[in-house]
């Protein structure tokens, strides 16, 4: 359950970051 939380958080800032323009701090 919480590996499905964690996941669910790191996609939704990965793709907010992406669209902010956070590539330089591409993971």
């Amino acid at each position: 359950m919480f590996g499905r939380l964690l996941k669910s958080l790191l996609g939704r800032s990965s793709r907010l970051l992406a669209h902010t323009g956070g590539r330089k701090q591409t993971n």
